[in-house]
């Protein structure tokens, strides 16, 4: 990369294909391809390194990163995107008989068919779920009433590409829910990790 000037990302799909085929080339130029690959890994690792000796560098005369002062931005690599974060607000309803709600992931999202809590995902983090007017919807749609609401737990869950910042609130129902899971089963559905962590420290 250096020598050539090349300022595609190494690790794209491009910049790959660039020394594929510039190594094709210079191959083909030899009688012995396993000694020039070995020589260029030799010469990479001792030479021209992520720290490279340009001063002591054979091809320094000829190298177009030397040349135009930019060793040290060659090789390119893809700037990695920030990951996005989501702030997941899970609604515990528990009834008199010690049941719960469960819903299944349709959305081709994270976690898809898997099972969880009714959810609501908000912009933010959220001190106090009342002051969300999804959360009212909520409750006015499944007919119930509160008798006791509380935050009961906290997590941050880190995927490849997405932050999750997960509350957990537990809401005490006056009603029997109608078709409810029992606390006791919760084991035998499909959670997310951090859900059935969640279900194991705090509701079973």
């Amino acid at each position: 990369s250096r020598y050539y000037g090349l300022k595609t990302p190494i690790d794209s799909l491009k910049g790959q294909r660039n020394i594929r085929e510039i190594g094709k080339k210079l191959i083909s130029k030899v009688s012995n391809p396993g000694d020039f690959n070995q020589a260029m890994m030799e010469y990479g690792a001792l030479v021209c390194s992520p720290f490279p000796d340009c001063e002591s560098c054979i091809f320094s005369s000829k190298c177009v990163a030397y040349m135009n002062k930019e060793v040290d931005a060659i090789p390119v690599k893809s700037k990695k995107k920030k990951p996005k974060e989501r702030f997941l607000n899970y609604i515990v309803f528990i009834d008199s008989k010690h049941k719960t709600i469960v819903n299944k992931r349709t959305n081709k999202d994270i976690w898809y068919k898997l099972n969880e809590f009714p959810l609501i995902e908000s912009k933010t983090e959220i001190k106090n779920i009342n002051t969300l007017t999804d959360f009212k919807k909520l409750i006015d749609n499944s007919s119930l009433t509160i008798i006791k609401e509380k935050e009961i737990f906290r997590v941050k869950h880190i995927l490849s590409h997405q932050i999750l910042y997960i509350s957990f609130y537990q809401i005490s129902v006056k009603e029997t829910i109608t078709s409810g899971v029992h606390l006791s089963n919760l084991n035998n559905y499909n959670f997310p990790v951090p859900i059935t962590n969640f279900i194991n420290k705090l509701l079973i």
